[in-house]
């Protein structure tokens, strides 16, 4: 997803309304499917007690999602048809 959304953002203009939606909801998809992956991992490593590589992943997809963030900025008030 992440490599579409980005290819997408270069492709396309801004201004091209039948592409534009289309990219808003990769770009928010993005962000909410490693916003919930980080949480689930969050529990397994309190779960784990701290026994596994749990925190290196956390911080991994930590940084995904600030990139993606800073990337499609706009993408997190989008509100998808018929889901927000």
């Amino acid at each position: 997803k992440i490599k579409r959304a980005l290819f997408d953002k270069y492709e396309y203009e801004e201004d091209n309304e039948d592409y534009l939606e289309n990219i808003l909801t990769t770009q928010k998809l993005i962000l909410l499917a490693v916003t919930r992956s980080l949480a689930s991992w969050e529990i397994l490593y309190d779960q784990m007690k701290h026994q596994n590589n749990s925190l290196a992943i956390m911080l991994h997809l930590d940084k995904i999602k600030r990139g993606a963030e800073s990337i499609f900025p706009q993408a997190q008030s989008f509100k998808r048809p018929y889901f927000d």
